[in-house]
């Protein structure tokens, strides 16, 4: 708890009392029991495996999505991993919590008490330094005046902490006021009761053998004890799973006769899909990722997923987004889930939005490589390419104009050996001289020379073998090379090495191509 959240504590009045009682409050001593008989609370509901299920993906798939910040630009934005926010909202929001664990956690209190609330741990110029869930059932928004603060209540008694609304972030669900979202559990309790009780009923009727109550008939009047002993001795025999099919031997004259339906007559299996059906209406989920399969078949399946990303996360997606942006990030950022890869149809409808959107300039190659998580081609893939055959819609129709004929082609020009390929050779060689050069004082000149020679006559035989000229050519290439070296040497004097290294290398590369250009 934030340690100046006492100070906000003045002149606010306590949300929760016996003339204002809160939902906690009221469920305490109601336990929010339903028509069919069955508690419901936001707690007992997760043990119902269609709520489970149904809160488990929307705040799984949430938690999983990667979630980074962007920062604007004149012309778009960009990703800014070098924001302070950046590690905490997509790595770890508190020391003891991934960010995964923590959406998770936040949006399953929305998505049952109808809330989802996070203390805001401030440094002191202003900065979220840690982002620490509260309890749904403990806190509340109380409005006083025009001022909005979130009422922590402490989990074993005690006076109540108030914190400002910048300091909580606060995802909501549906509500009336604009500042609290409704519970869908406490608003459908009813028909989650009726799904929980026919869940028992279920597990009562199979505990009985599948068999409906029924009736023992005994001629003679029997009294209390011999009644209590003979039902007690008839259910352990012939009651439960471990008793199906067992013979019952019924003496003395003792008849039963089955009353009730049957399992199939009294439609349990409808009414658990019922349930179901009326869960992912609550959660706006498609029967079938919640098992339902009754009504899926493969061709509606994936358009029912998209749908779902579509209609249902991007509505949980876009509250995160905006309350991030409002409460922990400055106006030049932004927060954004990345969803693209939810969104993937087959691979037959993948290619034809990508040819689709390639060929129309709207994304480019590496654009497209890296939608399906593979590396670009280089800087020749950020190109936006369009059809050249498009044509603006008002020259339909008109007389295209005449063709110019093209210029003559330029002359071929000789064919250049590929000298340029020698370069790193050469550039090795021209370095290991050149440290020599400037390190060690050169005594004589003329032994420089020699050495220079000596250094590049193999590799400069080695170009002129491959590239199929005399070898004698080559000998005399590296004379004049070394010539000219020593001579620029003994002038300039250089200290640089490097400068110097580049300058050779450049020297001999203009004799090669001299060289190999001029025809003899």
């Amino acid at each position: 708890m934030s340690a100046f959240s006492w100070l906000y504590q003045k002149n606010i009045e306590r949300r929760s009392g016996v003339a204002n009682p809160a939902q906690w409050l009221i469920d305490v001593f109601t336990g929010g029991t339903t028509s069919a008989g069955i508690s419901v609370t936001p707690d007992s509901a997760l043990k119902y495996t269609p709520i489970w299920a149904a809160v488990n993906i929307i705040s799984g798939v949430l938690g999983y999505l990667p979630l980074f910040v962007f920062k604007t630009k004149k012309n778009g934005r960009e990703k800014d991993p070098g924001h302070p926010q950046s590690p905490k909202l997509h790595t770890r929001p508190n020391p003891h919590m991934s960010s995964q664990d923590f959406r998770e956690t936040l949006q399953g209190h929305v998505l049952t008490w109808g809330n989802g609330y996070s203390e805001i741990e401030r440094r002191v110029d202003g900065q979220a330094e840690n982002y620490w869930p509260l309890r749904p059932d403990l806190t509340a928004p109380v409005l006083r005046g025009d001022d909005l603060f979130y009422e922590v209540r402490p989990a074993h008694g005690g006076e109540s902490t108030f914190l400002p609304a910048r300091n909580v972030l606060h995802i909501q669900g549906l509500g009336g006021n604009g500042y609290q979202g409704y519970s869908v559990i406490q608003y459908h309790r009813e028909a989650i009761g009726l799904g929980k009780a026919t869940e028992q009923y279920g597990s009562a009727f199979f505990g009985n053998n599948a068999t409906p109550s029924g009736v023992l008939s005994h001629p003679a009047v029997l009294g209390e004890t011999a009644r209590e002993n003979l039902r007690r001795e008839f259910e352990d025999k012939h009651g439960g799973l471990d008793n199906v099919h067992r013979i019952a031997l019924l003496e003395e004259g003792l008849k039963w006769t089955q009353i009730g339906i049957p399992a199939k007559d009294a439609q349990l299996l409808e009414s658990k899909t019922f349930s179901v059906l009326d869960v992912s209406r609550m959660y706006q989920i498609p029967p079938h990722m919640l098992g339902e399969m009754s009504s899926a078949t493969f061709s509606n399946i994936e358009e029912q997923t998209i749908a779902f990303v579509q209609m249902t996360m991007l509505r949980w997606l876009t509250k995160w987004e905006t309350e991030i942006d409002f409460k922990i990030l400055p106006k030049t950022h932004f927060a954004k889930f990345v969803i693209e890869g939810l969104l993937r149809g087959n691979s037959e409808a993948r290619s034809r939005f990508y040819r689709e959107m390639h060929n129309n300039g709207f994304l480019t190659l590496n654009q497209v490589l890296a939608l399906e998580n593979m590396n670009g081609i280089g800087p020749d893939g950020d190109r936006h390419l369009v059809n050249a055959a498009l044509k603006p819609i008002e020259d339909i129709g008109k007389e295209p104009p005449p063709l110019a004929l093209p210029p003559p082609p330029p002359a071929p020009a000789p064919a250049v050996p590929e000298t340029d390929s020698f370069r790193p050779l050469l550039f090795n060689l021209c370095g290991r001289i050149a440290r020599r050069e400037t390190k060690t004082p050169i005594k004589s000149y003329a032994g420089h020379q020699a050495y220079i020679w000596e250094a590049l006559s193999v590799a400069m035989e080695t170009i002129y073998r491959v590239l199929g000229r005399p070898t004698g050519d080559s000998e005399r290439a590296t004379a004049k090379i070394a010539q000219e070296w020593r001579e620029a040497s003994e002038k300039d004097k250089p200290t640089d090495w490097k400068q110097l290294r580049d300058d050779r290398c450049d020297m001999i590369m203009g004799v090669l191509q001299n060289a190999f250009t001029n025809t003899e």
